[in-house]
């Protein structure tokens, strides 16, 4: 068994997401898991869940809310060892295994130290404090890991990246820290080969989206992209209702 744990702020949601994203798990994941929601608890939700008081008024506040997180996450009983980390924006698109989770995906290497030119401004400057982190602690080849798919990772590796980088005080993305420090090379590089994942970051019609998902295992979209379209492949695909829902009948299986 292993967890699947979602880091869940439900002022941030758009709609459904979560939903259709734990929907994905029980239609296409290959393995036995368990879910554990850490952060708030939709009405709809009938699964393991940790309550936590969100951090608000920092200028990092998501970054400093996710280490808060984290923290609850490595020091759950209920929280298997190695554990897969997921957002509610994430849906598995194709039948996915274990091994498929344990891979090291980067996107690129980082060749140049230099704040980003993509991304909000909030998140360059973070990705550029997390680069220069890594280079002070010895680390002369960075690579970028913010690649916003699930991902495992183990608690006891996770809490002394928590530490060592002090996280609850530093903003830092914990993704690239973490990979970069237990990984010497990506198992797969995004920029030379990309069989995994399906970005949709713009607003796309219903044959580009179901075209870009045939051959891919992930599938994330960013808030641009959350149309019509969109809404309506995520309804149509994943409409059975699940194990981890309240209104759930076992007869409907």
């Amino acid at each position: 068994m292993t967890t699947i744990v979602y880091p869940y702020l439900h002022r941030l949601s758009q709609g459904d997401e979560l939903k259709y994203s734990i929907r994905s798990l029980c239609k296409y994941v290959k393995f036995d898991f368990d879910i554990v929601l850490v952060g708030d608890k939709p009405e709809w939700y009938n699964g393991k869940f940790i309550p936590t008081t969100p951090i608000r008024n920092k200028r990092f506040t998501r970054a400093f809310d996710i280490a808060k997180k984290l923290e609850i996450i490595c020091e759950s009983k209920i929280i298997t060892e190695n554990f897969i980390y997921m957002y509610d924006d994430q849906y598995f698109i194709n039948d996915v295994y274990l091994s498929d989770l344990e891979k090291s995906v980067c996107i690129n290497e980082i060749k140049e130290r230099r704040k980003p030119n993509v991304g909000s401004e909030v998140w360059r400057e973070l990705m550029s404090r997390t680069v220069d982190a890594l280079v002070s602690n010895g680390n002369d080849i960075v690579y970028n890991y913010e690649t916003h798919l699930p991902r495992t990772l183990n608690k006891k590796k996770l809490k002394l990246i928590i530490d060592a980088y002090d996280l609850h005080n530093a903003p830092l993305l914990f993704n690239t820290l973490y990979f970069n420090e237990y990984f010497f090379t990506p198992d797969i590089i995004l920029e030379k080969e990309n069989k995994i994942k399906a970005g949709i970051y713009k607003a796309m019609t219903s044959d580009e989206i179901r075209n870009l998902c045939a051959s891919k295992l992930i599938m994330n979209h960013g808030e641009k992209a959350f149309n019509h379209p969109l809404k309506l492949f995520l309804k149509n695909t994943y409409h059975k209702i699940c194990k981890f829902e309240l209104n759930y009948n076992q007869d409907d299986k």
